[in-house]
């Protein structure tokens, strides 16, 4: 994994993902993963009369670049979303689990990153790059 951000969000449970399958991360290896800077949107979904309890879409996207060598592949957006009832009598309850929702989001992310590598490493693309 490459990059300024390769230790924050879904690069980092890109990373422990692969650790915990056993996938060596080497700065040297012949395929890199470049992941652009996470977006984390939050819209209404729908609400109540009284406006105590909204129903939001969470949404963590990114990215993704996958190079081998001397070839950069296209991005490859990602994006996955979660739906949220937010309770402003309960906002310090609701905030930890806004949290845990989203860093379910980012390991869903990982594994398709990690599952997109695997594919395209077996079969890379004819023409879906920039050369450098």
């Amino acid at each position: 994994i490459i990059g300024d951000n390769r230790f924050d969000g879904v690069a980092s449970e890109v990373q422990r993902l692969a650790e915990s399958h056993h996938i060596s991360l080497d700065a040297n290896a012949a395929w890199k993963i470049r992941i652009s800077d996470e977006q984390n949107d939050r819209w209404l979904a729908s609400s109540t009369q009284s406006y105590s309890r909204n129903e939001y879409w969470l949404s963590v996207s990114v990215d993704v670049y996958f190079s081998h060598e001397a070839t950069e592949y296209l991005p490859i957006k990602l994006k996955r979303e979660a739906l949220f009832q937010d309770n402003a009598d309960k906002l310090n309850s609701k905030f930890g689990e806004n949290k845990l929702i989203i860093q379910e989001l980012r390991k869903q992310l990982a594994e398709e990153i990690l599952q997109q590598l695997s594919y395209i490493a077996a079969n890379p693309p004819d023409c879906n790059c920039d050369e450098n």
